[in-house]
């Protein structure tokens, strides 16, 4: 997978970098672990501080407009993540002690 990095924008207060990143790629488009690890790498982060927020296919080509969120840490990503994105990369951690909670029930 060929990284590129297209914009960064520093944003302190948040204590995250905003970035637009194109990615070449074969075969099916990635998915978000795979492009966590790939852009954590091209920007010398932790793939778990790293947010894939959009990924926008090209027609015709196999690459792809990814906006991601680089967080300098996860407090901070814990502090100003939404819920929704968080679930999204399996950073939830509310759900999950209900979820053992019902499968221990089942059994």
């Amino acid at each position: 997978m060929d990284v590129n990095i297209q914009h960064k924008e520093e944003k302190p207060l948040l204590h995250r970098t905003d970035a637009r990143v194109r990615i070449a790629y074969e075969g099916a488009t990635p998915q978000r672990t795979a492009l966590q690890s790939s852009i954590a790498g091209a920007m010398k982060a932790q793939p778990g501080n790293v947010i894939v927020r959009r990924i926008a296919t090209e027609f015709g080509n196999q690459a792809a407009i990814v906006d991601v969120s680089v967080y300098k840490d996860s407090k901070a990503l814990e502090q100003f993540e939404p819920v929704h994105m968080k679930k999204r990369h399996g950073l939830d951690k509310k759900e999950e002690p209900a979820a053992e909670a019902a499968a221990e029930k089942s059994e």
